[in-house]
């Protein structure tokens, strides 16, 4: 009965040195510091277009041509991109990474135009070039302006006319302006583009007006956005709310996949 009794108390003393933990940790969480109820967090993770497709204001998917399977198994530099000829035109596609605008983005595409249809019983614009759908379907909104960018070379002696347009899933043409490059070293040119309509599920369009050959690069579509600053692409969307938190939490996984920004480079962000 001793040897019990003795074991007993060890036991009662354990647990009153418990509760006097917890009755301490208790009054330390009273005495601290009184949290503002307007103190809010962000937690934000890359998916579903989160990111690209969502706050980020650009408009047009693989702009760059750097998708590549690494990320994606089906991915590859034309990724979202499509070769129009239309009005009886015809010339060709090709990746090149010869000569590219920047080391860091190896790939772009070259042009080549070999005839662009003057056809009577075509009513459209003819030409050679390419379409972008974005992210699931470009939403473009009536009477807003969207800065539209692209790095371009010329590698024919003349030089080659672009129409740059935003149109509907019928056709319909939206906004549209006009590009001619003018020489046979990387260039940027920008237009805006003013719509006319809106649609849910427009499409970037670029032909090329005339014979020639070109190089492309960088192709980007910014709709009207809330805080530039004089930082074009750096910004979020206009409708995007002005938030300010006082907090960031970033998942560990969310930029550590795929070959773009080094863990290293993710882990000094946090």
């Amino acid at each position: 009965m001793g040897k019990l009794s003795k074991q007993g108390g060890a036991i009662a003393c354990i647990g009153l040195c418990f509760l006097a933990l917890i009755n301490s940790d208790a009054q330390d969480i009273q005495k601290g510091k009184k949290i503002s109820p307007d103190l809010f967090g962000l937690f934000f993770e890359d998916i579903n277009y989160a990111a690209d497709g969502g706050l980020y204001a650009e408009l047009v998917q693989n702009r760059s041509f750097e998708y590549n399977p690494a990320e994606r198994r089906e991915w590859h530099p034309l990724s979202y991109w499509e070769y129009m000829d239309p009005g009886f035109s015809y010339g060709r596609i090709s990746v090149e990474t010869k000569s590219p605008v920047h080391p860091n983005n190896p790939h772009y595409i070259v042009l080549d135009i070999e005839h662009v249809g003057h056809e009577e019983q075509f009513t459209g614009e003819a030409g050679v070039g390419l379409k972008n759908s974005g992210f699931d379907g470009i939403v473009i909104r009536k009477e807003e302006t969207y800065n539209f960018s692209l790095f371009a070379q010329q590698l024919s002696d003349d030089p080659v006319g672009l129409l740059v347009s935003l149109q509907d899933p019928d056709g319909q043409v939206l906004a549209q302006s006009t590009i001619a490059t003018s020489s046979g070293t990387w260039q940027k040119y920008t237009i805006t583009l003013r719509a006319s309509a809106g649609s849910d599920s427009a499409s970037l369009v670029i032909l090329a007006k005339n014979p020639g050959k070109l190089a492309v690069d960088m192709i980007s579509l910014h709709e009207p956005t809330q805080r530039a600053q004089g930082r074009p692409g750096a910004y979020a969307r206009r409708h995007a709310p002005e938030i300010y938190p006082l907090s960031r939490r970033l998942p560990g996984a969310w930029r550590r996949t795929g070959k773009h920004v080094p863990v290293e480079e993710h882990d000094r962000s946090r």
